[in-house]
């Protein structure tokens, strides 16, 4: 027999999920009025120089490279356990 645990949890993630996209919609439709539709251009485009763009991409790429080189080529090879064995 199912638990009642079982049967509201279900039950109340819907709701939840539910209810918060029926709020959210209704957040977006609604305006204040007086208010303009568009909202000012509070965030604005910097252009950055080109050495600047060059320079954090060469970083970038470096950096990768090094995460690379670091997870697969500075692992220092074991010997297997039938070498051990021969050598002892």
């Amino acid at each position: 027999m199912l638990k009642k645990s079982q049967i509201w949890l279900p039950l109340l993630a819907v709701a939840t999920v539910l209810a918060t996209g029926t709020t959210a919609r209704v957040q977006a439709m609604s305006e204040m009025p007086g208010h303009p539709r568009n909202p000012s251009q509070g965030l604005q485009k910097i252009e950055q120089p080109l050495p600047v763009k060059a320079g954090v991409m060469g970083g970038g790429v470096t950096l990768i490279g090094l995460e690379l080189w670091w997870f697969l080529f500075s692992k220092k090879k074991t010997e297997s356990p039938i070498d051990e064995q021969e050598s002892s």
